[in-house]
């Protein structure tokens, strides 16, 4: 896996009646604070029960996220992040390092989480890799919004390729089907969209309580590219990915943990 580490911090405060001298929100800070390992290291608890082996390729430094979330109701009042500043020396380095370890990999999955890890020099390196299977995903969360998905990926070559209907819109008239044999729309709870060449699947989501969303599309996206590594059937390759990603949402908040190989066969025979 390569792509940025984040911390998932979450401060839990009593939200306070608000001013009446300005609109913004007060919470009264509880003194819990709980962290989770999220980004590139929620997809690895993701994979790690499914594999023989798996290793992190990420910068040194993390990208912190802070949540201010109630106690009673696990309702997120505002969210701050802090983005390292990252130089071409540690760019460079994590490149090397992933092509001396290539030969003991089967599978690539690029996580391009929009925070300034992956820039167009390192998507198009790390496109021209040469991997038995390569995955890409995508994820255009706030401040990747504020800073734009440039087609960088533009040019390269996929096995698949993942992103949500809204990070599809972010690259205009650049198909991902230009550099993706595979590529998977996630609807959320409409269930994920596959196509592959000419042939189109839609694959309904499943109806499950909602514990956090957060996190989900990394589920699916995990769960999927290990499915297309043995099967060539759009099919199971889509369902999968719903397994993943509705387990996430009903029973993990967060990225406490991932999910597991146990839960999953169990939800599958609920099916």
């Amino acid at each position: 896996m390569f792509g940025e580490t984040i911390i998932d911090e979450y401060r839990y405060v009593r939200q306070l009646t608000r001013s009446n001298k300005d609109a913004a929100t007060c919470g009264l800070e509880l003194g819990e604070v709980v962290k989770h390992l999220g980004g590139s290291r929620a997809v690895y608890c993701h994979v790690i029960p499914f594999v023989r082996i798996a290793e992190i390729f990420t910068s040194s430094i993390p990208v912190v996220k802070r949540r201010y979330i109630t106690k009673d109701w696990n309702v997120k009042l505002f969210q701050s992040v802090v983005v390292p500043t990252l130089d071409d020396t540690e760019r460079t380095r994590l490149l090397d390092s992933l092509m001396s370890a290539k030969g003991r990999f089967d599978v690539l999955m690029v996580l391009d989480y929009g925070h300034g890890l992956i820039d167009r020099r390192v998507a198009r390196a790390l496109g021209q890799m040469k991997f038995p299977f390569k995955a890409l995903n995508i994820q255009a969360n706030s401040y990747a919004y504020q800073n734009s998905f440039r087609p960088k990926w533009n040019g390269t070559n996929w096995d698949l390729f993942a992103c949500n209907e809204d990070e599809a819109m972010l690259y205009g008239n650049a198909k991902p089907s230009s550099f993706a044999r595979l590529c998977l729309r996630t609807l959320g709870k409409k269930g994920i969209c596959a196509r592959e060449r000419e042939l189109e699947i839609a694959t309904p989501g499943f109806t499950v309580s909602v514990a956090d969303r957060l996190g989900a599309g990394d589920a699916s996206f995990c769960l999927a590219s290990l499915a297309r590594c043995v099967s060539d059937r759009l099919e199971v390759v889509s369902f999968l990915a719903n397994c993943a990603g509705a387990l996430k949402t009903q029973n993990i908040f967060g990225n406490e943990r991932g999910i597991t190989k146990e839960e999953l066969c169990e939800f599958i025979r609920g099916r």
